[in-house]
């Protein structure tokens, strides 16, 4: 596997010295504002003004340019954005600390997302679940919208089109616009429209989509004081997707077509003091999705499914400075994911669906979370500093899991710094693993009852080296053990267990195939980074990571998880607001 990229970037900035902070200040390590170099677990920022350097598309599949323990690899005609090995399954995304309902495999997140009126975006590193439960197995990326106190607005279009493939065109619209302040109220709108036209290879498969995306939403804020920090705040985002995809069959062509919406509201109350914090929050994400596949010469429906998942949440959280150096929290969270679809056989049947003479079963499921976590940031002295948390969570489904975090930064000296971290991270099997039931000609995948979670293990031993404020250097060491992952196997083979699921009779000679518990994986490696800029007007960062990812099961390396990534990039400024910046990308075994 190798894979080089190349880009330069032309436009407007401020200087190095302001884009390269070395006090950042993040919030998704803790979930509390902490300057980005005390915290233990790795945790990287990306400003906007990193994202849009050589964003292309605006979007999340971007990210992989910035570090170099992310990956976007290719699977079944989708991109997926892995984070030190783990696939997109196994990493939450989050926008604002809220979830996003949708696919279980999340397969369409990276182009869904856009990054037009990103603030920053917070990547985390390992397991993160003592924090945000279920699905941090591997990290955690949160999106940080901007909320700015003074008038904003920005327009922006761009257009591409292939030389091959039928010369597809590529459009994309965006904009978003801000009040600002005016008295207690400020109000945000936002919105993007993107078309593009699939690019066709000889045999009239698609190589790249056929594409139609479209969102919109608000955000509203009443500010508590003069501050701003302390406010009501109201959000809600609209968005459909369509996309076509052509594939061959045996003896002809087939289009799948997946036609989705999704709506997100929420409305929180944050009451910021000058020692204590409360945090309360109730949001809902509900996702729809319509698939159907048909022949493409005579569009004969040949299958179809439609899917309504529900996601509702109450959380909260109260944060107090203690005993002069300590900052304690304790927060919850309550959360229901509701299953409605044709895709499983569980949970209350709910009729029938017929479309064009085929006739699906419809069930629903309903799942309820509960977590309640504690947190403890020791500030020891100027030097040292020390984390540690616990975690809680339970559910009406699944056995309950108790994930412990301990995460130590202590300054050798004023610019050198050693971090260590220990974190836990779970996954619950979703409806799909449990409850799938999906034929087709020669197979049919069955889903299991009887899943445990999917647990990792996480250490991280780092140092930091700062020289000034023109440079900074990072190496950190990485091991993350995984257990009770869950894997595909054909009944009836050893090992696989039986099916427990009500189910039709598989068809004569199809190979039948469910989900088993029998997993057990090691991610081990090393990252170095680091950022110069040691003139106003020259600046750069480089980023690598050696990975070693395998399956302790069968003792062989897992597939797409390179071993060699690097990123970096290299910038001059020959006029006070214009930068030229060039990047590279090298991925290889």
């Amino acid at each position: 596997m190798k894979r080089k990229l190349l880009l330069l970037a032309v436009l407007s900035t401020a200087t190095f010295a302001q884009e390269e902070r070395l006090e950042d200040v993040v919030i998704s390590a803790t979930r509390q504002e902490l300057e980005k170099k005390q915290a233990p677990q790795p945790v990287e920022s990306l400003k906007r003004e990193d994202l849009h350097r050589f964003s292309v598309r605006e979007n999340l599949r971007d990210l992989f340019l910035f570090d170099s323990s992310l990956f976007t690899l290719r699977s079944r005609g989708r991109s997926f954005l892995s984070i030190r090995g783990f696939n997109a399954d196994k990493v939450l995304v989050l926008i604002d600390g809220r979830r996003l309902t949708g696919e279980v495999d999340r397969d369409f997140e990276i182009d869904r997302i856009t990054l037009d009126r990103v603030e920053r975006v917070e990547i985390v590193k390992g397991p993160a679940s003592v924090l945000y439960g279920t699905d941090a197995l591997g990290g955690v990326i949160n999106i940080i919208t901007r909320e700015p106190l003074k008038p904003e607005f920005s327009f922006s279009t761009k257009y591409g089109m292939y030389s091959s493939g039928g010369n597809p065109e590529e459009k994309n619209l965006s904009f978003y616009a801000y009040t600002g302040r005016f008295g207690n109220f400020n109000l945000g709108v936002f919105g993007r429209l993107t078309q593009a036209e699939p690019y066709r290879l000889p045999n009239r498969t698609t190589l790249a989509d056929d594409r139609d995306l479209k969102s919109f939403g608000i955000s509203a804020f009443y500010y508590l004081d003069k501050s701003a920090k302390s406010k009501l705040r109201f959000d809600y985002d609209y968005l459909t997707h369509r996309d076509i995809t052509t594939t061959f069959h045996t003896t002809h062509y087939r289009r799948s077509i997946n036609d989705n919406k999704r709506q997100n509201l929420s409305l929180g109350l944050d009451l910021n003091r000058r020692d204590w914090r409360l945090f309360l929050r109730g949001y809902a994400s509900i996702y729809d999705k319509d698939f159907e596949q048909r022949r493409e010469d005579n569009n004969r429906l040949l299958q179809f499914d439609i899917a309504d998942r529900r996601t509702y949440v109450i959380e909260g959280y109260l944060s107090k400075d203690l005993f002069e150096r300590h900052r304690f929290t304790v927060g919850g969270e309550g959360r229901r994911e509701s299953f409605e679809t044709t895709r499983i056989r569980s949970g209350s049947f709910k009729g029938t669906v017929t479309r064009e003479g085929i006739t699906q079963a419809k069930y629903k499921v309903d799942i309820d979370y509960y977590a309640l976590y504690v947190q403890d940031e020791w500030f020891i002295s100027d030097r040292l500093f020390l984390v540690a948390g616990l975690r809680y969570d339970d559910s009406d489904k699944f056995e309950s899991d108790l994930s412990p975090r301990v995460g130590l930064t202590y300054s050798l000296l004023p610019d050198l710094r050693l971090k260590a971290n220990y974190a836990h991270g779970f996954k619950s099997p979703t409806p799909r693993d449990l409850f799938i039931y999906f034929s087709q000609p020669g197979y049919v995948v069955v889903g299991n009852p009887n899943l445990k979670s999917e647990k990792t293990d996480g250490v991280d031993l780092g140092l930091e080296k700062d020289f000034g404020r023109q440079a900074t250097l990072k190496v950190n060491l990485f091991y993350t053990r995984a257990k009770d992952l869950i894997e595909t196997c054909l009944v009836n083979t050893p090992g696989c267990p039986p099916l427990t699921l009500n189910v039709p009779s598989p068809p004569p000679n199809a190979q039948v195939f469910t989900y088993r518990n029998v997993g057990k994986a090691e991610f081990k490696g090393v990252e170095l980074s680091g950022f110069f800029a040691p003139l106003n007007w020259l600046g750069g960062r480089l980023s690598y990571t050696y990975l070693e990812a395998r399956d302790e099961e069968e003792d062989k390396r897992l597939l797409q998880r390179p071993r060699h990534r690097l990123v970096g990039e290299v910038s001059v400024r020959p006029l006070e607001k214009t930068r030229i910046s060039l990047a590279v990308e090298h991925t290889s075994d």
